[in-house]
């Protein structure tokens, strides 16, 4: 078959474990890896963590076989079933990997074969264990990796479920982020994901009727979305949730409608209480610099004179115009020359997107400060700048 070993490969495992008169230095047999395949026995999960660990550690024939049972297990209509099983009981990470990727397989290539009723098997069963794990800051921060996994195969529901079969979905979303702040956390960055999946990497991913209806839907519920990011931006008092919210927002600042960035508090909030704080200040930056690149047209060229001269005021109080940037750079931390790498290109975007705009008697000041900037940038000895 197509998982088959190479001959070789296959006769020399076979001599191997005739020699030892075992399965290969595990002392597992190629039996005992191949009852992994009987669908109609319970899981023995202690089995599969071993031959997972066979796999990625035991000598080449074992790992070989190991590999093909994995495969067939992988690729078999019930092993989708046996995914609760595996991460409620394995004891190895790796084999709770393994038992996720099985189930993202499951949503990605057998989806709409699966009778509707196993669909929402499946979608509660992933909502109910990331709530689980995302229950506490505590829970949150020791599942990281698994949430990780989890996340990205959540988000695979969702773009098979959302909008046809889970209109709710945004309303659900944004309803069980106000229960909690590390629920919150959380669900930002499925957001995250979700949102690169659809606008960034869509062409690649999906066809294109199914990624232009996903974008339409985004676009058409972006209100509730952006409405908890603004809660999150204006009321909360957790540093890591607004980090988080930042990051999300970063994403979305590359396609939201422009009238949630100029018609609302977004930017104002961005440049008076997130600009100043050190710990948000990478971030933030990153976003004005997504702003800075927008083209909107006439109709919002005062705005983005007026975030040109508050941008320029606020800089003065992080690095003065008249500091030496390069020997700043040498004698600087990661941070600061992170800051000097960013200024640079909010910078350059902003000049080469609404120079025109700027270049008025009100700006004159602003204008040669941020020259001034550039200058000392540029004698920076670096090739990274």
């Amino acid at each position: 078959g197509k998982h088959s070993p190479p001959r070789p490969v296959a006769a020399a495992a076979a001599m191997a474990s005739n020699a030892r008169g075992d399965g290969g230095s595990s002392g597992l047999t190629r039996d005992a890896m191949n009852s992994l395949l009987n669908f109609d026995a319970p899981l023995d999960v202690a089995l599969l963590d071993e031959v997972v660990r066979v796999f990625y550690e035991g000598d080449e024939p074992e790992a070989q076989h190991a590999h093909v049972v994995l495969n067939q297990f992988k690729e078999h209509d019930a092993a989708w079933t046996r995914v609760d099983t595996v991460l409620e009981a394995s004891a190895s990470a790796a084999t709770k990997f393994y038992a996720l990727s099985v189930l993202e397989a499951t949503i990605k290539y057998r989806w709409k074969a699966l009778p509707r009723d196993q669909c929402e098997e499946v979608k509660n069963y992933v909502v109910g264990t990331i709530i689980e794990l995302s229950s506490t800051l505590e829970s949150l921060e020791a599942n990281a990796a698994w949430l990780g996994k989890l996340n990205a195969t959540f988000v695979q529901i969702i773009k098979q479920e959302w909008p046809r079969h889970w209109q709710s979905f945004v309303g659900d979303l944004v309803g069980a982020s106000k229960t909690s702040e590390s629920l919150c956390m959380n669900n930002m960055q499925i957001l995250m994901l979700l949102s690169e999946e659809v606008f960034d990497f869509g062409r690649d991913t999906m066809v294109r009727d199914k990624q232009k209806e996903l974008k339409a839907q985004f676009n058409e519920e972006f209100g509730a979305i952006f409405e908890l990011c603004d809660f999150v931006m204006q009321h909360s008092e957790s540093g890591a949730l607004v980090e988080a919210t930042l990051h999300t927002l970063l994403r979305f600042l590359r396609w939201i409608p422009f009238g949630y960035v100029f018609e609302t508090k977004l930017v104002d909030t961005l440049l008076y209480k997130f600009f100043p704080v050190d710990e948000l200040r990478e971030v933030t930056l990153k976003c004005l610099t997504e702003v800075a690149g927008m083209s909107v047209g006439d109709a919002h060229e005062p705005a983005f004179r007026e975030l040109f001269v508050a941008f320029m005021e606020q800089c003065v109080n992080v690095l003065p115009p008249d500091a030496d940037i390069a020997d700043a750079w040498l004698e600087g931390t990661d941070e600061q020359q992170v800051f000097v790498q960013d200024l640079a290109m909010f910078l350059t975007t902003f000049l080469r997107a609404h120079r025109r705009v700027v270049d008025t008697e009100r700006c004159h000041e602003p204008l040669m400060q941020a020259h001034q900037y550039l200058c000392g940038i540029a004698r920076v000895d670096d090739i990274q700048i």
